[in-house]
């Protein structure tokens, strides 16, 4: 099996509007650094994802930067020195837009894509990364099972 790859199409600074604000849980027109990224397998296009970021934790980091950085955000994350904790995510299937499908490569009308809302918390609860992500559901293959993020305070035992 190919490897993915990825692509980085734009780093940039914004404002939250409401819809990132609340994800990020900060006020509206907080700046947040916008990243967008293609991950392919060969020339395919298999998921779209953007991320956003506090720019009170990612400004003047490769996270801010027009640069390829190494690992998924949460292992970018954890090179910066942030203790992660949980991930909170929501999955749907839908039918996907006109310039999703196109991106993605979609011949068939009506192929399926699937939808991740991602928010990754720290170990003080605060939200350090809020990601969207689309991916064509025939090119999605998982889960992957490696833990990334360390639970919330104290685990449990199994059997007690």
């Amino acid at each position: 099996m190919t490897r993915p790859s990825t692509d980085l199409i734009t780093v940039r600074y914004r404002q939250a509007d409401e819809w990132i604000a609340a994800r990020l849980k900060v006020p509206t027109t907080t700046p947040v650094i916008y990243r967008l990224q293609h991950i392919s397998t060969g020339s395919e296009v298999r998921k779209i994802q953007e991320t956003w970021l506090p720019a009170s934790i990612a400004a003047d980091t490769p996270l801010a930067e027009q640069v390829k950085a190494e690992g998924d955000i949460c292992h970018q994350l954890l090179n910066l020195g942030h203790i992660l904790a949980t991930a909170e995510e929501t999955i749907q299937s839908r039918t996907p837009s006109q310039d999703e499908a196109k991106t993605l490569s979609l011949v068939e009308r009506g192929s399926p894509v699937l939808e991740v809302d991602r928010t990754i918390f720290d170990s003080n609860s605060r939200v350090v990364a809020a990601q969207h992500i689309i991916a064509a559901a025939d090119r999605v293959h998982g889960p992957r099972a490696r833990q990334l993020l360390r639970p919330r305070g104290r685990a449990r035992r199994r059997g007690r």
